[in-house]
């Protein structure tokens, strides 16, 4: 049965995450579930960082209609607390995986940089 494009989406990142615990890069995350708290706060995931700062994380799955600027702007409009969004492309997801996860490991890393940048 194939997945729904926003759960995918947020597959590769909760992926990407797991990786980012084995490598020491983050020392945990929660993800959230359809609906909860979280999820109507704006927040898929919380990345619990490596000086024990926790770091809310919305998920958008890549949109030809919509640039990652209108979904910034969309989602800030409703949630202008978590400021951290990652657009994930999953259009190549099927032919070529591990381009999808290496796109969606390098937004990541950027925002852990920008904010662990913020804290030296």
């Amino acid at each position: 049965m194939p997945k729904e494009q926003g759960n995918l989406a947020e597959e590769i990142i909760e992926t990407v995450l797991k990786r980012f615990k084995e490598e020491k890069k983050i020392t945990g995350f929660l993800k959230n579930r359809h609906c909860d708290r979280l999820d109507e706060e704006g927040a898929d995931f919380i990345m619990v960082l490596n000086n024990g700062l926790w770091a809310p994380l919305q998920v958008k799955t890549e949109s030809a209609k919509e640039s990652h600027e209108k979904q910034y702007a969309e989602h800030i409009r409703k949630h202008p607390y978590v400021k951290n969004l990652i657009s994930v492309s999953i259009r190549h997801f099927q032919n070529q995986p591990e381009r999808a996860y290496a796109l969606a490991r390098k937004q990541v890393e950027g925002f852990l940089n920008s904010i662990m940048s913020a804290f030296k």
